[in-house]
């Protein structure tokens, strides 16, 4: 990694990025976060530092209707993402 490096850059070099596509993820030095347009340097991330990655999976919603559907939503874009039809009460 080299100073000049920001969160888009550290998190392209991460290993396993496929199984966290759909999760947010943080980075972190201590409890400052590397974020936006800082750079590792500008939060004091060193040559040996050892930053921490937060994964949080995405919240989901569901809902269940009179017509027998129950349907997930994304809590983050509100889309519909699956539509199961045939519930029982």
């Amino acid at each position: 990694a080299e100073p000049a490096w920001q969160a888009h850059d550290v998190l392209a070099a991460v290993r396993g990025q496929d199984e966290a596509a759909h999760y947010q993820r943080r980075l972190f030095l201590g409890e400052i976060e590397l974020c936006g347009e800082l750079t590792l340097a500008d939060v004091g991330a060193g040559s040996g530092a050892a930053l921490t990655l937060v994964l949080t999976p995405p919240l989901l919603v569901v809902t269940t209707s009179w017509d027998v559907t129950a349907k997930i939503w994304s809590a983050a874009t509100g889309e519909c993402l699956r539509t199961l039809r045939g519930h029982e009460s």
